[in-house]
């Protein structure tokens, strides 16, 4: 009984750390910002799909973790300074996306079929949207369900959001 009240209590705890999540995020600090931003707008050397800015994932934790350390109170802070600029990258792809749907729809010369073809674009995209927050929020659920008892619940969900994050973001930018 008190471990299925335990279980009760720990999943309970992951969809709260889920649904406040973007209300713990710290402002990025501006290099972090700057870091990323750079290794957005160019390629690595030596990388496979020079496109592809997967790889940029993690930089900020690891300059981080450099910085300050690398134990668990360390981790987090640097989980968290790693999620807050692709928490903003992804806010800001996504309105450049909902504002080119707006700036076609204020176009004077625009057919029916064009006009209801954006209108269209701009719904699915919101609803593809919230979409994803609640795919975000189970899919984090269920890799931090793994943890439950153990130590590090907070670095997996915290390591899932930013994963998932980024990866949104990327797919908004492209």
């Amino acid at each position: 009984m008190i471990y299925k009240l335990c279980i009760i209590l720990s999943l309970f705890f992951i969809n709260s750390y889920a649904q406040n999540d973007e209300d713990i995020l710290p402002k990025p600090l501006s290099g972090d910002m700057t870091l990323l931003n750079t290794c957005l707008g160019q390629p690595r050397d030596n990388e496979p799909y020079p496109n592809n800015k997967a790889f940029c994932l993690w930089d900020i934790y690891n300059k981080c973790t450099k910085e300050i350390g690398d134990g668990s109170v360390e981790n987090h802070k640097c989980f968290l300074r790693e999620h807050a600029v692709w928490d903003v990258k992804l806010n800001q792809y996504y309105q450049n996306k909902l504002s080119k749907f707006s700036d076609r729809l204020k176009e004077k010369d625009l057919t029916d079929f064009e006009r209801e073809s954006y209108q269209a674009g701009y719904g699915y995209l919101k609803n593809a949207q919230r979409a994803w927050l609640k795919y975000r929020e189970d899919a984090c659920a269920a890799v931090a369900g793994e943890y439950i008892g153990g130590s590090g619940l907070s670095n997996a969900m915290r390591m899932c959001f930013t994963e998932i994050t980024a990866q949104r973001a990327l797919m908004l930018k492209n």
